[in-house]
């Protein structure tokens, strides 16, 4: 198992797949095809209750906006939440978005629950939320493009234990707050898997059954 220092900071990285390293930081060398004996498909199922798809961009500016989008379980579109007085939110019934999800810029947000979600077809942004504590998509399986949480401060619990895969890249960048990131489920990256800067409490990084990665790890 290999060990990275970073300053004083010590990073155990856990992952599945032939480590090299050379000079000291440690490049992951990928064995292609492994991947697919992982059996890993994320679960594409739509939503079918009539009126439960919303077809178009939201944006998700106050707590009115909020109870617009409570009762869909599906996007078809991109989900924008910038809001500057909303504390936390729950969408119990969202499970798919066709676009992106954006986080981005939200000074109050301290609490963001997608307990449903199971796929994001773009990409996946949280990034610049002073006071985000704790990002939970337990169910998420699949980002089509980019995943990147970075300058959350505060965030110290992050939930993304059924991800499958991500399409392209995958960074973590200065959280100060955030102790452990293990995606347990995570099989496939489609570009770089980068975690680096600011992270002054992470004591461990775990990717058991990664065994994919097309880019710099």
């Amino acid at each position: 198992m290999p060990v990275r220092a970073l300053g004083v900071l010590v990073l155990v990285l856990t992952l599945g797949c032939t480590v090299e390293s050379d000079d000291g930081v440690g490049h992951l060398d990928i064995q292609s095809g492994v991947g697919q004996e992982l059996g890993l498909q994320p679960n594409l199922a739509g939503c079918t209750e009539p009126g439960a798809v919303y077809s178009g961009t939201v944006n998700i500016r106050d707590s009115a906006d909020l109870d617009e989008l409570a009762n869909y379980c599906e996007i078809e579109g991109d989900l924008i939440f910038s809001a500057e007085e909303i504390d936390g939110f729950e969408f119990s019934s969202l499970r798919r978005i066709s676009g992106s999800l954006s986080l981005v810029g939200n000074p109050q947000l301290s609490v963001v629950s997608l307990p449903a979600l199971v796929r994001v077809g773009g990409s996946l942004e949280v990034e610049g939320n002073p006071q985000l504590g704790e990002l939970g998509m337990p169910s998420l399986e699949f980002v089509g493009v980019d995943l990147e949480i970075s300058e959350n401060a505060v965030l110290a619990q992050v939930d993304l234990s059924s991800l499958i895969e991500i399409g392209e890249h995958f960074r973590v960048l200065n959280n100060g707050a955030l102790e452990d990131l293990s995606l347990p489920a995570l099989g496939t990256a489609g570009g770089n898997v980068r975690v680096s800067g600011g992270h002054f409490s992470l004591t461990r990084i775990a990717f058991p059954v990664l065994s994919s990665v097309v880019g710099v790890v």
